[in-house]
């Protein structure tokens, strides 16, 4: 039951982690970032979640 946990937590850090590198990737290519993220809000219609 403890390894399980383990996991559990792992795979949730993880998760927390990429969610992380993403708005990181986000802030760091601003010039061309921008404009992806642009482009990503007309197709999505302004659903994504801003970091």
């Amino acid at each position: 039951m403890k390894k399980l946990h383990k996991n559990l937590d792992i795979t949730f850090f993880k998760k927390v982690l990429t969610f992380f590198e993403i708005c990181f990737i986000i802030r760091t290519q601003n010039q061309f970032g921008r404009y992806v993220q642009y482009e990503e809000e007309k197709a999505h219609g302004t659903i994504r979640k801003r970091c």
